[in-house]
């Protein structure tokens, strides 16, 4: 039985001839720039999404209110434009 598993190992290194397989024993080290540039992207990333959020459902507020106009529904149209789509893009643009 002992023959048989060293034989499947031997066969496994030698599957492929002239092809050695070196594994890492230690895993490695993240430079700081990378942390750095991925903190940077990620920054940008969420005041990009934020934005982009804010317009699309101001968009789709606005459409629904347009598409049956109610005085409510415009009023709570224009809320959410001055009180989140505006704010946000201030922000985004203050940040760029």
């Amino acid at each position: 039985m002992e023959a048989s598993s060293a034989a499947s190992e031997t066969a496994e290194v030698h599957a492929l001839p002239g092809v050695t397989l070196e594994r890492e024993t230690a895993p490695r080290q993240v430079h700081r720039d990378y942390v750095a540039v991925i903190t940077a992207w990620a920054d940008i990333l969420n005041a990009r999404l934020l934005a982009l959020l804010a317009l699309l459902f101001g968009a789709a507020g606005w459409g629904y209110a347009i598409y049956d106009p109610l005085t409510w529904r415009f009023i709570a149209a224009c809320g959410f434009s001055a009180g989140v789509v505006w704010p946000v893009f201030w922000l985004y643009a203050r940040k760029a």
